[in-house]
C-alpha cells in the first residue's frame, strides 16, 4: 500500500534515522598496538596474528575492549633471529 499522504521531509528523516552511523575508530594508547597493527608490522594475516595471542607467544592485555600489545615486545616477537647449528651453543 503506498503512502500518499507522508511529506517528503518525513520520508528523509526516517532514511536518515535508519542509516547506519559511523564508528570511530578505537586507537591503543601510545606505545601499544591492536592484533590488526600486529599482523601489518608482521606482514601476516589478522587470523594469524590473533593466533599468536590467543596461544601466549605475543603477550596481550585488553583495554577499553580491544586487544593491545606492547609495541617493543611485538617487535622482539617479529625480529628475525638466527639459528645457532649443533656445537656452536654459549661455551659453558
Amino acid at each position: 500500500m503506498p503512502e500518499t499522504n507522508v511529506p517528503a521531509d518525513a520520508k528523509a528523516g526516517a532514511a536518515h534515522r535508519n542509516a547506519a552511523r559511523p564508528r570511530r575508530r578505537r586507537k591503543p594508547p601510545a606505545g601499544w598496538l591492536t592484533v590488526a597493527q600486529l599482523a601489518e608490522l608482521g606482514n601476516a594475516a589478522p587470523s594469524t596474528a590473533y593466533h599468536w595471542v590467543a596461544t601466549a607467544q605475543v603477550p596481550a592485555a585488553r583495554w577499553r575492549g580491544i586487544i593491545i600489545i606492547d609495541e617493543p615486545t611485538a617487535r622482539e616477537f617479529l625480529a628475525i633471529k638466527p639459528l645457532l647449528r649443533a656445537g656452536e651453543g654459549a661455551a659453558a
